[in-house]
């Protein structure tokens, strides 16, 4: 029950950070546009796309594998390459 509790608050807090989601049986279903300006946002890269129209730099992975019992996920994920960056933690740069 406590589980149950938990996942509720995180689905929770996840559409107030990247919008509305739809939980199916064996999906969670997203706003990719607005979960990446959230990122951008974080990483402080939002404002020279909007204000300034200038491009930034992300490296995008995605993949997926077929598990046991007719089973499958896939992941995906988001790597800020733009010089750029913004730690969101101590607000320094965190690229490389």
């Amino acid at each position: 029950m406590v589980l149950i509790c938990l996942a509720s608050k995180l689905e929770a807090y996840a559409q107030m950070l990247v919008g509305e989601l739809t939980v199916t049986h064996n999906a969670i279903i997203f706003d990719i546009p607005c979960a990446i300006d959230f990122l951008l946002n974080k990483f402080g890269l939002l404002k020279l796309v909007h204000q300034g129209g200038q491009e930034v730099q992300l490296a995008v992975m995605m993949d997926g594998g077929q598990l046991a019992w007719k089973e499958t996920q896939i992941s995906w994920g988001i790597k800020f390459t733009d010089r750029r960056t913004d730690d969101p933690v101590d607000e320094m740069n965190a690229c490389c």
